[in-house]
């Protein structure tokens, strides 16, 4: 009697530890969310899923296939770079104030700013993301500039924070969006009351919603809260709170991006998202996942984990958009000038690796050096956030990682190669 007790014991043991054992795995093996950035210029030139046929009204499209493999995410941000305004209600999409290309920004956000054509972009966007289970925030973004100035005007005055988070979240319903992102990239410390107020007004009014809205932040790379004997302490710079911001968003994605810019960096040419700073950045306080020259924390990722951030809440930010230097010709030389690009532009030969960034990089030798992510980068990063335990992975931006020109099944490679190691997927 006693032996067979023992034995069944041993049996549920067995199983409840089996039981544990595949929910690890299966927990861990994958990200939570693939959210992509998808710009207005990108489905201005490309023009995915819709092929303007002259009608000026723009009711009506021939649909073509999206350029976008939309199985290979689960968010897609649908950004301009601006969202805020001086005008009430404080929402450009709304006011309908002109940006750079002479249109107004919902023109841009909704019709393509480079092409102009009255097409339904955006309507078209939503529909085919919606057919594939991708839901769908638009930018409501007060980025580093004037956005962030009017973002922090809106913050500190209570009544311009509900008009404007009315304005937004009023837009994005009708425009058939699941929610909003806000892109604020480093509120400062004077800002921390009103961005406080912003984003828990955002979260009421997105709880409202049927289904209840998402709620996406775009943080800056670093944050300086920190735990002090397991307290937390407010930082000096940045207005982020740790309890408040995981209370409001459904996703926060840290800036991990290209490693240029920067004075205590000596404007060199840096990396795409390097796991661990090369020799050659030694000092440097910037971008990289890891943080073993410094040793301090003061690396991107490692200010939010040390501030007691639970990585289950972030993302990780991936970079498919290149970084050309000129007049450099290798990693670390200090660059005239820069500009972002497409991998679709990177030649295919010259390249090399950093094994210590885990990047690969280009230089034709006479005076150009290109910075980008490759499918075997990814694979390393988006591995490497895993094994931190991070919720997800965001990429900026999807129009960057395009080659229009190959093969039909390569087109998307990057994508694809990001969507795998997220999911855990060997082929």
């Amino acid at each position: 009697m006693e032996c067979r007790e023992f034995s069944r014991c041993a049996v549920r043991l067995i199983l409840i530890f089996g039981f544990l054992s595949v929910w690890y795995v299966i927990s861990f093996s994958q990200l939570q969310w693939v959210t992509g950035y998808y710009p207005n210029w990108y489905y201005a030139i490309l023009r995915p899923g819709v092929r303007w046929n002259g009608d000026n009204s723009g009711a009506t499209g021939q649909s073509e296939k999206s350029m976008i493999d939309f199985s290979k995410l689960t968010h897609i941000v649908v950004f301009t770079g601006w969202g805020t305004s001086d005008k009430y209600p404080y929402c450009c999409y709304v006011t309908n104030e002109l940006g750079p290309f002479g249109k107004s920004y919902a023109q841009e956000i909704e019709f393509g700013a480079s092409t102009g054509q009255p097409a339904p972009y955006l309507q078209a966007l939503v529909q085919n993301a919606h057919a594939h289970g991708v839901k769908v925030a638009i930018s409501m973004g007060g980025i580093f500039g004037g956005g962030a100035r009017q973002m922090s005007m809106i913050a500190a005055d209570p009544e311009k924070t509900e008009a404007f988070v009315h304005a937004c979240c009023t837009y994005a319903k009708e425009k058939g969006a699941d929610g909003v992102e806000i892109n604020w990239e480093f509120p400062r410390q004077s800002d921390q009351v009103g961005f406080l107020r912003l984003i828990q007004s955002f979260r009421r009014r997105l709880n409202e919603w049927d289904p209840r809205g998402i709620f996406i932040a775009t943080a800056y790379a670093r944050t300086d809260e920190r735990m002090v004997d397991g307290a937390l302490v407010d930082g000096q710079v940045f207005g982020y709170v740790r309890d408040s911001m995981l209370a409001a968003f459904d996703q926060i994605n840290i800036e991990t991006y290209t490693m240029w810019q920067g004075d205590d960096q000596d404007y060199r040419t840096g990396f795409n998202t390097p796991i661990d700073l090369p020799t050659q950045f030694e000092g440097y306080n910037g971008y990289s996942l890891n943080d073993k020259k410094r040793g301090d924390g003061m690396g991107s990722v490692g200010t939010w984990i040390a501030a007691g951030y639970p990585t289950s809440r972030l993302g990780m930010s991936l970079s498919p958009n290149t970084t050309e230097f000129t007049g450099a010709t290798t990693m670390g030389q200090k660059y005239q000038s820069f500009k972002f690009g497409s991998y679709a532009n990177v030649p295919a030969s010259h390249r090399y690796w950093d094994s210590t960034a885990q990047s690969p990089w280009y230089t034709d030798g006479v005076g150009k050096v290109i910075t980008f992510e490759d499918t075997t980068s990814i694979r390393l990063k988006v591995d490497w956030a895993k094994r931190k335990g991070f919720g997800g992975l965001m990429l900026y931006d999807l129009g960057s990682m395009y080659l229009p020109d190959a093969p039909e099944k390569y087109k998307d490679q990057l994508l694809r190669a990001a969507w795998r190691a997220a999911r855990g997927e060997t082929k």
